[in-house]
């Protein structure tokens, strides 16, 4: 039986890993920093990425896949301990132990945050922010280990216990009220819990998989969003801004330190970029069980809930 290490496994995406990887039959090790907080059956040890005292060689005795999912999102000060020098250890020990296959999890924002066309995995490189920075500096580590890899791009993860705070920042935003045109062309990006952990399962066993970087994503058009959010809300505020206009009144006040932020989360609402998943689609077979329809239900089930609180 071949053996699997999920870093971060007490994730949404790391537990969603571990219950794939399982039905395919491999035998499952995690790492978490609060394994107290788990109700599973897997191996499962506690550990800091960031702390001198991991045991990373133990932790990858007798694995033959690793999947790093764990990072740091939230605190910025921890972010290059854990995401870059965390990374460093993982693979020395990797290394040491002859791991077969290292799979990443990474992001989309390491090609940046473009308004407008389509990104892929040619695309450059372009991080704006730390976390994505990190991860960005993080995949490259990899890929120069001399480790067998596939480093897996998702965009926005949608799952039951999302904690994106951009993501319902921008969903206070859509609930002022703002209407969009019905014509519009605008998507968010998003891809389901479920499928990014089928992909890394997919990967793990496809040897076509081996030094590729794939991006995943499934554009939901944003007239949807606005519609399924503003209207499932109880809390609904009871004005509608016409679009255009809180565009310019945002724009033109931008330098103001609140309304710069307001800016920017308003005009990730109206973006029309997508992130291609073909190559992965093309070159695995690979077909997302979570389309629109599924994602959007999800995505309101959790939002409606934070607003209803």
């Amino acid at each position: 039986m071949q053996k699997v290490a999920i870093t971060g496994i007490s994730s949404p995406v790391g537990l969603a890993a571990a219950r794939y990887f399982e039905r395919n039959g491999f035998s499952i090790r995690g790492l978490s920093r609060n394994p107290d907080n788990l109700q599973v059956k897997y191996d499962v040890w506690a550990g800091d990425l960031s702390s001198e005292t991991f045991e990373a060689l133990g932790f990858l005795t007798d694995i033959d896949v690793i999947v790093h999912c764990g990072a740091e999102v939230v605190h910025k000060n921890s972010m290059f301990a854990v995401n870059i020098n965390g990374t460093k250890k993982l693979l020395v020990a990797a290394k040491k132990n002859g791991i077969r296959h290292w799979i990443q999890l990474s992001s989309c924002g390491a090609y940046g945050s473009p308004d407008h066309g389509v990104v892929s995995e040619i695309s450059s490189e372009k991080p704006s922010e730390i976390y994505e920075f990190t991860k960005t500096e993080a995949d490259n580590l990899v890929k120069t280990s001399g480790l067998d890899y596939t480093i897996i791009r998702p965009s926005v993860i949608v799952s039951p216990h999302m904690k994106s705070k951009g993501f319902f920042d921008l969903a206070k935003v859509i609930r002022l009220g703002v209407v969009i045109p019905s014509s519009s062309d605008m998507v968010f990006n998003f891809v389901h819990v479920e499928d990014v952990a089928k992909s890394f399962v997919l990967c793990a066993l496809n040897d076509k998989a081996i030094k590729q970087t794939y991006i995943l994503s499934c554009p939901v058009n944003t007239r949807s969003v606005f519609d399924a959010f503003r209207f499932k809300s109880s809390n609904q505020i009871g004005f509608l801004f016409p679009f255009k206009l809180v565009n310019r009144i945002t724009n033109f006040f931008s330098k103001i330190a609140w309304i710069g932020s307001f800016d920017s989360k308003f005009r990730a609402l109206s973006k029309t970029c997508v992130y291609d998943s073909s190559l992965i689609q093309t070159e695995l077979g690979f077909s997302f069980s979570f389309e629109e329809d599924q994602i959007l239900e999800e995505l309101t089930l959790a939002v409606t809930s934070s607003f209803n609180k």
